[in-house]
């Protein structure tokens, strides 16, 4: 999972030889806000993003002596040369929902380039293509499967 923003170069990143097991069973995940509140979701299962990366304006914090302020940056990151190897994902029987793959630039004149999967593996089986997952690419280029 990449994300960044302000002006930030993220870039020359590799993920290898990553294994993940996902269950019919994955638990919604929340924000906890104070210490009595109960886990009640609003859907009981949904699976984590598989890969991520993600720019944004996120906000920054302005602080003098009295106050911290938040105020929204005006630029976005920036991401290149990311390299997933050997990524084994492992399914459970009967599972609905296909995992994520997201790779989102926010701005289109900052795109994220060089973006390459070299073996992408589910239960054993390595994937010549993407059509197993849910996959959003936006002002990415490119993106390559091996």
């Amino acid at each position: 999972d990449i994300q960044n923003g302000r002006d930030c170069l993220m870039h020359g990143i590799t993920f290898e030889d990553i294994n993940v097991e996902i269950q019919n069973d994955c638990m919604c995940p929340m924000l906890q806000k104070s210490a009595d509140q109960k886990y009640d979701p609003p859907v009981k299962t949904a699976l984590p993003n598989l890969i991520s990366i993600v720019n944004r304006k996120y906000p920054i914090r302005q602080k003098t002596l009295d106050v911290v302020t938040r105020v929204e940056c005006d630029e976005f990151g920036r991401v290149s040369d990311i390299l997933y190897k050997n990524i084994n994902v492992y399914l459970d029987d009967g599972i609905e929902q296909k995992p994520m793959i997201k790779f989102v630039s926010c701005d289109a004149n900052r795109p994220f380039e060089n973006i390459v999967i070299d073996g992408l593996y589910v239960n054993g089986e390595k994937q010549t293509n993407l059509g197993l997952f849910n996959v959003k690419i936006e002002n990415c280029n490119p993106v390559t499967l091996k």
